[in-house]
C-alpha cells in the first residue's frame, strides 16, 4: 500500500506538478513578504503622520514648522514632504515681484498635490503584483491538479485492476 503523506505525495509527483508546486510556493513566500512589508510601511506612515500632526498643531508659525520639518523630515514621512513642498512654493511665490494671492494658493496646492500623488505611488507600488498573484494562483494550482489527474488516468490504462490507492496520489 502506498503512503499518503504530504512529503510522499510531493516527492512522487511528476516533474510538471512539482514545478507548479514550487511556483506556487515561491509566489506565496513573495506575497507574504510583500504583505508584511506593506503592513510595516503603512504602520510607519500612520505613526509619522501622527507625529507631524502634533508638530503642526503645536507650532505657532509655519516657518518654525518648516524648519522643524527640514531638521527631521526622514522621521515625519509623507505629510512632512507634502507640507515642505507646499511651503517652499508658497515662499517662492511670495518673493516674486508680480505676487498674486490667487496664484499663491493655486500653485501651492498644485505642488502639494504632485508630491501627494508621488507619495501615494510609493505606497501603492507592488500592489498590482499582489493582485496578479492572488488572481492567478488558483488557476495555476488547478493546472497542477488537472495534470495529476491526467497522469493518474494514463497510469490506470496500463493496469489490469484499478484501485483507489493507484488513483489517489495523482489526484491529491
Amino acid at each position: 500500500m502506498t503512503e499518503l503523506t504530504l512529503a510522499h505525495l510531493v516527492l512522487n509527483a511528476s516533474a510538471p506538478v512539482q514545478a507548479i508546486m514550487i511556483i506556487l510556493l515561491l509566489a506565496s513566500v513573495y506575497s507574504w513578504g510583500l504583505i508584511l512589508y506593506k503592513r510595516r510601511m503603512l504602520s510607519q506612515a500612520r505613526n509619522s503622520a501622527k507625529v507631524f500632526e502634533q508638530h503642526f498643531r503645536s507650532e505657532q508659525r509655519m516657518s518654525d514648522l518648516f524648519n522643524r520639518v527640514l531638521r527631521s523630515s526622514d522621521q515625519l514621512g509623507a505629510m512632512a514632504s507634502i507640507f515642505e513642498a507646499g511651503y517652499k512654493e508658497f515662499q517662492y511665490q511670495r518673493r516674486q515681484p508680480d505676487f498674486d494671492r490667487g496664484l499663491l494658493k493655486d500653485n501651492s496646492a498644485r505642488v502639494m498635490r504632485v508630491v501627494m500623488n508621488r507619495e501615494l505611488d510609493t505606497m501603492e507600488a507592488s500592489l498590482s503584483s499582489l493582485a496578479t498573484i492572488g488572481s492567478v494562483s488558483p488557476y495555476v494550482g488547478l493546472l497542477g491538479t488537472v495534470w495529476g489527474i491526467m497522469s493518474s488516468f494514463t497510469a490506470l490504462g496500463n493496469v489490469q485492476q484499478a484501485t483507489l490507492a493507484m488513483v489517489a496520489p495523482g489526484i491529491a
